[in-house]
């Protein structure tokens, strides 16, 4: 089914994470919360197959929640399907991306995790957003190859350019500006 093949990993959320969503919703009580654990199947092929995929996982077991973040990304820029399951009276989380959207999904939560973003100001805080959902807008576009990949890669370029200041605050190493067209 899959042609470019997978990679399935078990997950679990971060102590740190589970915590915050606690904090954030505290009507949630942590036995309802569903993404505690699960796994995560990370397509080495393009977006359409998140749907294929998603429709027979949902064949055969039970979805409790159906979350299409690819087709109607978080603020942030994040896409990825979501499919809570029911397995043996247990609530699982399944993450369904495709490799560019895992590769998008790290860099943000390392860039989260490991920067104090406090420390830069609301300026830095706000153009790291934008560059994040500028990002993720590029690789959907050339996943679903309505843009030709040189076009895509002029533009990721262009990208690190136009923030190049805020990626050198962070002690990213930006590209060099892309060649005139």
């Amino acid at each position: 089914m899959l042609a470019g093949g997978a990679d399935v990993t078990a997950r679990w959320k971060r102590e740190d994470r589970i915590v915050d969503k606690l904090v954030r919703l505290p009507t949630l009580r942590l036995p309802q919360m569903q993404d505690v654990g699960g796994c995560r199947v990370v397509l080495r092929s393009p977006q359409t197959e998140l749907g294929e995929l998603a429709d027979a996982i949902r064949a055969r077991w039970t979805a409790l929640a159906d979350d299409d973040y690819a087709a109607r990304p978080r603020e942030t820029g994040y896409r990825a399907r979501h499919l809570v399951l029911q397995h043996e009276g247990v609530a699982i989380e399944v993450q369904l991306r495709t490799f560019l959207q895992d590769a998008w999904a790290e860099a943000f939560e390392t860039v989260q995790r490991t920067t104090d973003l406090a420390a830069h100001g609301s300026h830095v805080r706000t153009e790291l957003a934008d560059f994040f959902r500028d990002l993720s807008r590029v690789l959907a576009r050339s996943e679903g190859g309505t843009i030709p990949r040189d076009a895509a890669m002029h533009d990721l370029l262009g990208l690190f350019a136009a923030y190049r200041r805020t990626l050198q605050v962070l002690h990213w190493t930006a590209p060099p500006d892309p060649p005139p067209s």
